[in-house]
């Protein structure tokens, strides 16, 4: 009936990149901050992200105002922890989400979600069974 959330810790080992060589597909060699936490913030899934560090999600492109534009030469810090969410029933039945898994990475000392759908296939395929739904 209710959605569940869970973290794993080194999943791959941690490592630093900059951000024009991990999104390989992003507009202009850049990323985007999508922040979460603010007052008017309803998300149900935030209050779990934020009591573990995490401040948003980093994009290869902007999908809503206001974002903040990460440049091409900033450092990613990438920590090895998989954020793991099943959807409750009618967020599966009804919203049509899944399983899916975050990375999590740093950015100038605050922490972000990197969505599965951009996560580099040389990592998403090496995660061990316990932090994946394989």
């Amino acid at each position: 009936m209710f959605s569940d959330q869970e973290i794993e810790a080194n999943c791959f080992p941690d490592y630093s990149q900059k951000v024009k060589y991990f999104f390989k597909e992003s507009h202009n060699d850049r990323a985007y901050i999508w922040s979460i936490g603010g007052a008017s913030d309803d998300g149900a899934d935030t209050p779990f992200l934020v009591e573990n560090g995490i401040n948003g999600f980093l994009l290869p492109e902007k999908i809503t105002s206001p974002m903040e534009i990460i440049g091409e030469e900033e450092k990613l810090y990438f920590t090895g922890r998989v954020f793991k969410k099943w959807p409750s029933w009618g967020e599966y039945y009804i919203g049509g989400g899944r399983k899916k898994i975050k990375i999590e990475v740093f950015v100038r000392e605050n922490g972000y979600l990197v969505f599965e759908s951009d996560i580099p296939s040389s990592i998403k395929n090496e995660l061990p069974n316990r932090c994946t739904f394989k």
